[in-house]
């Protein structure tokens, strides 16, 4: 790094505080070093022994001989349940294609509002990303992904400085580079450079990193997350085409070969390059949501600039309908941020929820006039230098909210058809439970799970008004 004057500066990082935004300290990293990640880790077991005192952060400390003279370690201790921000590195050297070494720095705020320093750990490798898994720290170190653990500063045969220090637990190796980390309970989702998704799994009673299942498939991911379902998580992920891609682990599958396969669950052609992934919501909990009704979400929707929300436990079909963003803001949401600058966000859908929009939409595509007249159908295909695939099991939720735009006359002739192309759903389901039903010996008619169906008594068939329809987008679209 090099300043106006063209002379060579150091990267540093920099605390602030988070009322005032007052920088309470800086650290000069190495020649050639650079932040790459960075994380607050709770450790399960971190320091509670003494550590030796050493000098505080000063408004700009500087570095000799790969030590800190100005950011030291504390002399109070750490205590259980202490929070540390965890920052890692990479030398980056004009030389070398990947960087070969890092580093994963570990520093403690003090009561004083003091940063210190208190453990490092040089790695081979650049540290891409970090995360917290069990009370350990799970880091994506080239092409490993490693579990480190904060031991104790009692001086003992293996630490001569009394200082806590980082020791590696466990690793997984079978990685291309493992560019992001996400994690839920034991499990820890890798992001590759060429190995798409990888599910893995850490067990802390036997200190191991299994490999649970992973995406066969070739991607490149710019960014991966959690979407949490009823019954199974669903895996997010977006690549360098521009797609998003939801996977999902079979964990109930018969055979071995099935069990160990992310299977493929939606496919949807987003048009953004998308720099991360975060769970939560752009709103609070929204007004009128029924926040003790259960969810059955299982589908997924995409939304490039606005929310579907997963329905409460009351059918979207019924009429005692109160919302569909009946569940806790942020529990089934994940947002995210392009390099254009959009924020989005995707949500779970019940069934029934997914079917109404799945009709929304159908009509919507046909109705919007698009500019340019371009294909909407083929340009929210999955599409990358391997294959191409339709829109599956995600919604554009941008072209559904276009419905509020329409005047009276042009939502009468819209609604006619949505009530079209849900009956039509419906009346499939059913012939489908039938066949089945009758092939089990069993005399069930229905089993769609459609609830307390809007049904007209002479068509006996759904008919949602303007008013129906509306209510329903709005609530989609104050999120």
């Amino acid at each position: 790094m090099r300043t106006a004057n063209g002379e060579e500066t150091k990267n540093r990082v920099l605390f602030f505080e988070d009322g005032n935004m007052e920088q309470i300290g800086i650290f000069e990293l190495d020649y050639l070093e650079q932040g790459i990640a960075c994380t607050a880790c709770v450790f399960e077991n971190p320091s509670a022994a003494t550590v030796p005192s050493g000098p505080s952060s000063s408004p700009a400390p500087s570095r000799s001989h790969g030590r800190s003279s100005g950011l030291g370690v504390s002399g109070s201790g750490s205590s259980a349940g202490s929070e540390y921000f965890v920052v890692g590195t990479a030398h980056v050297v004009a030389e070398e294609k990947e960087p070969s070494r890092g580093r994963i720095l570990v520093f403690e705020v003090m009561e004083n509002r003091r940063v210190h320093l208190i453990a490092e750990k040089e790695v081979k490798g650049a540290v891409f990303s970090l995360a917290m898994v069990c009370g350990r720290l799970v880091a994506g170190v080239g092409s490993k992904v490693q579990v480190f653990t904060l031991a104790n500063g009692a001086e003992d045969q293996t630490n001569f400085t009394g200082q806590p220090e980082l020791q590696l637990e466990c690793s997984h190796t079978n990685q291309i580079m493992s560019l992001y980390l996400k994690v839920k309970g034991e499990h820890v989702i890798v992001g590759d450079l060429v190995r798409s998704i990888t599910l893995l799994r850490y067990k802390p009673e036997e200190r191991t990193l299994q490999e649970v299942a992973r995406d066969f498939n070739s991607s490149y991911q710019r960014a991966v997350e959690i979407l949490d379902g009823a019954s199974d998580d669903i895996y997010v992920g977006a690549d360098i085409h521009g797609n998003l891609q939801c996977l999902r682990h079979v964990a109930d599958a018969v055979t071995d070969e099935e069990r160990c396969k992310l299977e493929s669950c939606g496919e949807f052609h987003l048009g953004e390059f998308v720099n991360a992934f975060h769970r939560g919501s752009l709103v609070g909990q929204p007004i009128d949501a029924d926040t003790s009704a259960g969810s059955s979400g299982s589908t997924v929707s995409a939304t490039p600039s606005s929310g579907v929300a997963a329905s409460t436990g009351k059918s979207i079909f019924g009429a005692d309908y109160v919302s569909v963003t009946g569940l806790k803001a942020g529990s089934s949401s994940v947002l995210f941020g392009s390099v254009s600058g959009a924020i989005g966000n995707i949500i779970s859908l019940s069934e029934d929820s997914h079917r109404f929009f799945v009709a929304v939409e159908r009509v919507m595509k046909r109705t919007v006039i698009s500019i340019g007249s371009l294909n909407h159908k083929e340009w929210r295909s999955f599409q990358n230098d391997l294959r191409n695939a339709p829109q599956r099991n995600m919604i554009d939720g941008d072209l559904v909210e276009m419905i509020l735009e329409f005047d009276r006359a042009q939502l009468e002739a819209v609604v006619r058809e949505i009530n079209d192309e849900v009956n039509a759903t419906i009346s499939a389901l059913n012939v489908d439970s039938t066949s089945a039903s009758k092939a089990n010996g069993s005399s069930v008619v229905t089993t769609s799970s459609t609830g307390n169906m809007l049904l007209h008594l002479a068509t006996n068939k759904v008919e949602f008004t303007v008013e129906d329809v509306l209510r329903r987008v709005e609530d989609i679209s104050r999120l």
